[in-house]
């Protein structure tokens, strides 16, 4: 065979080759598993994700009417006023500050026929529009700390006052809603006030501020529940990026995971921990709006929400947002940091976040009861101790302490106290006796 002819057949032949290896490629369909999405992105659930609305919520509620003053701390009360005025439409929203002088705004507050319904601390009304209804597309990006029902004059057109009152300065927003709400309101609740309420007196701290004290002393029960610990490795794994490359060191009680930036200390005997993100410290101030709403979703992220915490506190200049453990209706306080959820904020993400890890799920029967002093007593008290100057301080409460049982490490203990808040701290006055009945201060 000639040598021309050989190649032509070789040509040939790769050609052919060449064709078939293309065709292939471009028919080729491998078998393929479908693509899992929960194996895509695996989303970190502690416990349960929450509604705005259902976090911020009033501390208190006054009635002012015919001289007297009747109040209430307890939750399912709260809960009725709040649910009742959501049925209202509040329209007419206005800034009436210039308006008001401080001697105005007390009266707005505390004369009768007025209805104060208190917050911990500053709300903004754009994020608590989930919880009522405005007529107004588009309000004010302003806050609140109380809201003010006037039952004095009920007309027509009646008024309800949002406030936000601070030591050094206020402001008075009013709006209408129509007069058939609060006719319903007040036979529903403030005719009842007198006979369903505890009866409370005024207590000027200063020229601009009052607050109410009761007159009886205040029977409540002391509270047990088993401690439910959640596993940390679910923080861990919800807070790192990579939890993969997440290193775990231990001493004694300590517990820290690092990946080389971020930092998660965790103390075994509080069942509390603490993470740091120093990349992003920052001094980055946000609207309260955007402060409080962007705490609310990052805790939401990882369903967080492992008791009943509600908003508590805002710091916009440390970009700060604590929530704080409720149990019927009263706060729940320790110096360990075992009762609250506390944020602080970055440029973009989270700087520290500071928790407890478990839940108090678990009611145990306990039928001890503690008999809290009257106000008078708790001024006496106060007026009486050389190093406190109650016309200093800040604002009164009842609350739980929270203590660990100490025969059983797996129970905590909520005792009902007095609490008083002096330059932004809440401090307590002890009841002298164990058995709680005669309810002396020490």
């Amino acid at each position: 065979m000639r040598y021309e002819t050989i190649k032509s057949i070789l040509l040939t032949v790769l050609v052919i080759t060449s064709i078939v290896l293309t065709w292939n490629l471009w028919t080729y369909q491998p078998e393929l598993e479908v693509a899992n999405p929960d194996n895509l992105f695996r989303e970190v659930t502690i416990s349960d994700k929450k509604e705005t609305s259902s976090l911020i919520k009033p501390s208190k509620i006054f009635f002012h009417q015919n001289d007297a003053h009747y109040g209430t701390f307890n939750g399912v009360e709260v809960s009725r006023v709040v649910e009742e005025m959501k049925k209202w439409t509040f329209y007419d929203f206005r800034n009436i500050t210039s308006s008001v002088t401080r001697a105005e705004l007390l009266d707005i507050q505390h004369s009768n026929g007025k209805v104060q319904i208190l917050f911990p601390d500053e709300v903004p009304i754009t994020l608590y529009k989930g919880a009522l209804k405005f007529e107004e597309a588009k309000i004010p990006s302003v806050t609140f700390n109380e809201i003010v029902i006037n039952l004095s004059n009920i007309q027509k057109e009646s008024v309800v006052y949002f406030i936000s009152n601070e030591p050094n300065s206020y402001k008075v927003y009013e709006c209408n809603i129509r007069a058939n709400y609060l006719t319903n309101f007040q036979n529903t609740f403030a005719h009842a006030a007198p006979d369903k309420y505890t009866s409370y007196f005024p207590y000027d701290i200063n020229d601009h501020q009052t607050i109410y004290l009761p007159k009886t002393r205040i029977d409540l029960t002391m509270l047990r529940y088993y401690m439910t610990e959640i596993d940390v490795n679910k923080f861990k794994n919800a807070l790192f990026s990579d939890p993969s490359d997440v290193r775990k060191s231990q001493l004694a009680n300590l517990e820290e995971f690092t990946d080389g930036s971020s930092l998660m200390r965790v103390n075994k005997l509080t069942n509390y921990f603490s993470y740091i993100n120093p990349a992003e410290e920052s001094n980055l101030t946000d609207s309260p709006h955007e402060l409080i709403q962007k705490s609310i979703d990052f805790i939401n992220g990882h369903a967080g929400w492992t008791d009943q915490y509600h908003y508590f506190s805002l710091n916009s200049d440390t970009s700060m947002v604590s929530f704080l453990l409720y149990k019927n209706g009263l706060p729940v306080f320790n110096d360990d940091g075992m009762s609250e959820i506390t944020e602080y904020w970055g440029k973009d993400e989270i700087y520290k976040y500071m928790r407890p890890y478990f839940t108090l799920d678990v009611s145990l029967p306990w039928a001890l009861k503690v008999t809290l002093p009257n106000g008078y007593e708790v001024l006496d008290y106060l007026e009486n101790h050389p190093d406190i100057k109650p016309k200093l301080l800040q604002d009164f409460t009842i609350g739980y302490k929270l203590s660990r049982d100490p025969q059983n490490p797996q129970t905590v203990v909520l005792e009902p106290s007095w609490y008083y808040m002096d330059s932004g701290s809440w401090i307590r006055l002890s009841i002298n006796d164990a058995g709680g009945t005669s309810g002396g201060l020490e």
